[in-house]
């Protein structure tokens, strides 16, 4: 396997593994739900609010590294 064709393999490892990383993410925060209910004793409503607001921030954060893998590479 020539260099460049090892490169591009690991641009796919990695792009797959962030991806895989996103999913497993979301899924802790589903999983700590009913936690966040009774803790704060929220309603529907606002553990909606929870799981917006964090999918919110994950879509601002990956346009910023998006942003930054441009720039620095």
């Amino acid at each position: 396997m020539n260099k460049q064709r090892f490169t591009e393999t690991m641009v796919l490892a990695v792009a797959v593994l962030g991806t895989g990383m996103v999913y497993l993410d979301q899924t802790a925060v589903n999983v700590a739900l009913p936690a966040l209910q009774t803790s704060l004793n929220a309603t529907i409503g606002d553990l909606q609010w929870i799981v917006d607001i964090y999918i919110l921030v994950l879509a601002v954060l990956l346009l910023i590294g998006g942003v930054l893998g441009d720039r620095y590479g």
